[in-house]
């Protein structure tokens, strides 16, 4: 526990070069608490900087928006440190919606969902004026898109891509 915390510090002072001390306090304040809690094990870090909220639209239609932000997710418990797009989707509309989106590149030989794309097929319905947001603790975890592995510093993230949006009214 002891290496943890030293560790975690570590990384924490790292941070500290390029965040403002708000920012700072507050992750270290969420480093504390995952290690003093049982329950709370993940510390999320935004990658993009000091605000928690900065989300970049990746799609926008009429009816819906789809955004995204890179984020760290560490899982103090087991040692597991990523870096996840968390996706925020949102209907815009006073309908039910179906979206239908394959997280990735996709079958680009075709423009009809493919045996090949099932893996990564995610089909979301939305009540009218619902938000859909994921985050590194399991909500919504079908909407992440893995970016890369923390431990291998100098690795970039992986560049987001999202294929064959389809939206449909019910």
């Amino acid at each position: 526990m002891h290496s943890i915390k030293l560790l975690l510090f570590s990384l924490a002072l790292l941070c500290w070069q390029t965040a403002t001390s708000h920012t700072l306090q507050t992750n270290l304040q969420a480093v504390d608490d995952a290690l003093s809690s049982k329950k709370a094990h993940f510390v999320i870090s935004d990658l993009q900087g000091p605000s928690e909220e900065k989300w970049m639209v990746y799609h926008e239609s009429e009816k819906i928006k789809i955004e995204y932000r890179l984020a760290e997710c560490h899982d103090i418990r087991n040692d597991v440190h990523y870096a996840y797009y968390l996706l925020r989707v949102t209907n815009k509309t006073t309908k039910k919606m179906n979206i239908g989106l394959v997280l990735g590149e996709g079958d680009a030989s075709a423009t009809t969902i493919t045996l090949k794309d099932q893996e990564h097929y995610r089909s979301l319905i939305l009540a009218p004026g619902e938000v859909l947001e994921s985050d590194c603790e399991g909500k919504n975890r079908d909407l992440r898109i893995f970016a890369k592995e923390l431990k291998k510093t100098d690795a970039q993230p992986a560049t987001i891509k999202i294929s064959k949006i389809r939206e449909y009214e019910l």
